[in-house]
């Protein structure tokens, strides 16, 4: 998958999820995520399925940190070069 196709499903995705509890939300590449109390810990867990269905990987145990969750630029920073 193309970087650009994957960044856009990424905030799609995420997009999905924030408006399915907050309406209305929009989410772009510098929205913070959990600061904002846009996603949960049960969230991240679709994110990250989300994340190794499109990108065909597993995510690397040293990436299951929040800190590669707090907005999509850093999703897509720390994953795309998986």
């Amino acid at each position: 998958m193309e970087p650009d196709e994957f960044k856009i499903k990424l905030i799609s995705f995420i997009q999905n999820i924030c408006n399915a509890s907050r309406p209305g939300t929009k989410v772009t590449e510098e929205t913070k995520l959990f600061e904002g109390r846009l996603i949960n810990s049960i969230r991240i867990i679709d994110i990250m399925s989300f994340i190794e269905r499109e990108l065909n990987i597993s995510i690397p145990e040293e990436k299951l940190s929040m800190e590669f969750f707090q907005t999509p630029r850093v999703i897509f920073q720390s994953f795309i070069t998986v």
